[in-house]
């Protein structure tokens, strides 16, 4: 009787502990969705991994739409709408279906896959798929000047001028800032989000 209350106690102290850990986990890092926060929660009860790599960057890429700051010009182009775009073979398959139609900053959210960089200048956010790596330069140029947030997840991103650059540790999904891209963009990024940057860089 006494090892089976010793063997509850010990329980109860885990379950806590992992309470506490996932509520520390989202105060300091709101980016996190439900999905980043599973996996926290399953490296804590030793519960298999659920979600995948890119259902979680997929996360992070909406999120970050609560700490980056759009000018106003940059919705001239379709100001009713806040569009999400994916240039390249898009590896997300429906992960972004469950958030389109989503207010964003005060505008219906659009998810748009392309293929031609000439219609990403209408786009708020363009995830630049590792599809197009080879073309990264050309790419990153030819937005310059443009109030684009532009996220990859490929070795070298924010090097050639991307704002944000996913990257896996592990498990884990993390990120890379540029500010300066980001400044020539005309974007804002939050404190909040830089201090969570695993890199972030101040020039080219």
């Amino acid at each position: 009787m006494k090892k089976l209350k010793k063997a509850c106690h010990k329980s109860k102290i885990r379950n806590q502990q992992s309470k506490i850990s996932l509520v520390r986990f989202l105060k300091l890092t709101s980016l996190i969705t439900i999905a980043a926060t599973a996996l926290i929660l399953a490296k804590a009860t030793a519960e298999p991994l659920k979600f995948s790599e890119y259902q979680i960057k997929a996360g992070f890429i909406f999120n970050f739409t609560r700490f980056v700051k759009w000018p106003a010009e940059s919705y001239q182009e379709d100001p009713a709408f806040f569009n999400l775009c994916i240039l390249g073979k898009d590896p997300f398959n429906a992960y972004f279906d469950s958030v389109e139609g989503k207010t964003v900053k005060g505008r219906d959210l659009v998810v748009k896959r392309i293929k031609n960089i000439n219609k990403a200048f209408g786009c708020q956010i363009l995830f630049i798929s590792g599809s197009e790596k080879d073309r990264m330069p050309f790419i990153l140029g030819s937005l310059e000047g443009r109030n684009i947030l532009t996220v990859g997840d490929t070795p070298g991103f924010i090097q050639q001028g991307g704002v944000i650059n996913l990257v896996m540790k592990g498990e884990r999904v993390l990120f890379e800032t540029n500010s300066h891209s980001a400044r020539r963009a005309g974007l804002y990024l939050s404190s909040e989000l830089l201090k969570l940057s695993i890199t972030t860089r101040a020039n080219n």
